[in-house]
Order: structure tokens, then sequence, then C-alpha cells
């Protein structure tokens, strides 16, 4: 109410100083006269004017958060303080803004909002183009995450985080590694890849006394999830 009762008096008031100055005009002969609204008049037309702001205006503002970083600005009070407002406004959103030089370093880097906006079409993509190119590798990497992972991963269903080592030789293909996060990721599991190199003794020369190593690969694959939130009985909650 007391938006509106501030609206309509700044629409009565521009009448008051609009009328005044055609006033001036008419008697003078010097300038052209302004437009005086039938809303800068009457007080219900004013109130009028001001409800279907608030209904259709006001509310597409504000879904355009959604979209667009804006802020309101108080025109509340007098024409200095008001001026004051916007001036304090401006200066707030440059200091949010990259000088040209900056900018131009970084515009090559997309954002993240660029790069996921697609992101689920791209993957629908690539599980197609493995199922037609490389169907066998695909079908054996699926194979792999049912028999080796999923199992433990259903033993971290309430902590929504697994950690697993694998030593598959077929994850030493790079492609198969690819294939391997994005099937996660069509199951709604976010996977992250860490490949280890170590060397494991194997034989030692029993004339040099030097220790034979074959190399080793570990993969250690991070699965996060959301976790199961585990529902306290009534009974445990009054201890």
């Amino acid at each position: 109410m007391r938006r509106r009762a501030s609206s309509v008096e700044r629409q009565l008031y521009r009448g008051r100083q609009i009328a005044k100055y055609n006033e001036e005009v008419l008697s003078s002969g010097v300038g052209e006269l302004k437009e005086l609204r039938s809303t800068d008049l009457d007080v219900e037309a004013a109130k009028h004017r001001y409800g279907v702001f608030k209904e259709s205006t006001w509310d597409a503002l504000q879904s355009l958060r959604e979209v667009f970083f804006y802020h309101l600005i108080n025109a509340q009070g007098g024409i200095e303080e008001v001026e004051q407002n916007i001036f304090n406004e401006l200066q707030y959103q440059s200091s949010l803004e990259l000088e040209p030089g900056t900018f131009e370093i970084v515009r090559g880097i997309p954002l993240a909002d660029e790069i996921i906006v697609h992101a689920r079409q791209e993957l629908v993509r690539r599980l197609d183009g493995y199922a037609r190119e490389n169907r066998a590798l695909f079908s054996q990497i699926a194979e792999l995450i049912n028999a080796k992972f999923i199992p433990i991963i259903k033993r971290h269903a309430i902590s929504g985080r697994a950690v697993i080592n694998n030593e598959d030789e077929v994850l030493s293909d790079p492609l198969a590694l690819t294939m391997l996060i994005d099937i996660f990721s069509d199951r709604g599991y976010h996977a992250v890849i860490d490949k280890q190199l170590t060397r494991i003794p194997e034989r030692v020369n029993l004339e040099t006394g030097e220790i034979e190593y074959r190399p080793n690969t570990t993969y250690r694959i991070r699965i996060y999830f959301e976790g199961s939130e585990i529902r306290m009985s009534g009974r445990s909650k009054g201890g």
C-alpha cells in the first residue's frame, strides 16, 4: 500500500508540474506543450495504472531475474536522492565488469553455462556413436561396469560416494575411459578417473641381486551420486 501511495503521489505531482508548465507556455507563447496524461490528473486512474504495472510488468521483471542479472533502484525520495541511488548502482555495476584488456585475455574460455547447456544432447550423440562405431568395446565397458562396479556402488548407496580401483586391461584404451565416464553420466552418476602407474616386484636376479619389476596401471574411479537418507524411527528420535 505504501508503494502504491508513493507511486500515485509521484504521478499526480508530475501532472501538476506539467500543467503548470503548459500554462506558462500558453501565456508566453514560448516553448512546446508537454503531454498531460489522465493518470497524472485523476487519483483513480493513477491507482489503476499502478495496478496494471504491479500485475503485469512487475511479475515479468521478477521472472527476468532467472535470465538476467539486474538490480532495482529505489526511486522514492527527492530528485537528488534518486540520482544518487542511480549513480551508486552504476558505480557498483561497473565494479563487477572486467576491464577491456582483462576480458580480451579470458574471453576465449567458454562460460560454464555455455558448456552445460547442450551437454545432454552431446552425451546422447556420443553414446549412440559408440554403439554404432565401437559396439564391441562399448558392450565390454558396460559389462565391466555392471559386473565389477555396480556391486561396490550398491554397498555405498547411503553415502553416495564410492572409490573403486580397477586394473582391467580394457581400460588402457583411452576411448574406453571416455565411454566409462559417459555411461555413468547417462545413468545419473558422476565419475572421475585417476590413472596411477606403479612397478610391482616380479623376480630377483640371483646373480646380481637386482629386482626386476613389471609395470602396473591402476585406475582409481571415484563415483558420486545422490545418496540415500536414512529415516530415523520415532523411537530413535525420542531417545
